[in-house]
């Protein structure tokens, strides 16, 4: 009985030792994929005022967007910002890519989003930290995935007036317009600023529908 349970444990710990070995193998091909891949990805991050967006293209599509929110609202609260209490980090990765890559390397589309969400918290979190202007965010929700979409990059256009902008975000948020005005007198608000993530946001809507 003795050698039979030792044998059993002999046989338990290769078995664990080749599928940790694999796993680990597995991991390295998935990673050395995403560095090739995304070598020259260009990153979009955006302060949101209540979140912090990232998204990740590459060649024009949009393969991985992030969401970090702040405060105690999942609403469109603009009095929250990125100096509240952290609340969730979610990722969210095309299908189409996880499709390509897992009939590529045939490997389990979930091991492949599993190593892509670690991968890009050890990639880019610094960078959201740093360019977002916040601490000590994660992601805190399982990835899930989305259609393929265009990332949309804009500018503020040549020779447009205060009083434009003004009438653009009146239109396109809950901001009324003597709001945005005293706001803008005031300093608290940046009007170019918001103009050009109103304008984007709206602009990302056109081309992509909702996200």
């Amino acid at each position: 009985m003795y050698l039979q349970e030792q044998i059993k444990r002999i046989l338990k710990e290769e078995v664990n030792r080749k599928y940790a070995k694999s796993s680990e193998n597995l991991t390295k091909q998935i990673v050395n994929y995403l560095e090739k891949y995304f070598k020259d990805a260009k990153t979009k991050i955006n302060n949101g005022g209540y979140y912090v967006s990232c998204d990740v293209c590459v060649n024009g599509n949009r393969i991985i967007g992030a969401r970090f929110f702040f405060g105690d609202s999942w609403d469109d609260d603009d009095d929250e910002t990125p100096e509240d209490q952290f609340k969730s980090g979610s990722i969210l990765i095309s299908k189409e890519f996880v499709n390509r890559l897992s009939n590529l390397l045939r490997i389990k589309k979930s091991n492949i989003m599993n190593v892509i969400d670690d991968w890009f918290e050890d990639k880019y979190i610094p960078l959201i930290e740093k360019e977002g202007n916040v601490n000590d965010i994660y992601l805190t929700e399982i990835p899930d995935l989305v259609k393929e979409s265009k990332c949309v990059f804009v500018e503020i256009p040549e020779n447009i007036t205060d009083e434009e902008m003004i009438d653009y975000i009146d239109k396109h948020t809950g901001y009324r317009k003597d709001e945005i005005i005293q706001q803008v007198e005031s300093g608290e608000m940046d009007l170019r600023k918001l103009y050009l993530d109103v304008f984007e946001r709206e602009e990302d809507k056109r081309i992509n529908g909702d996200w």
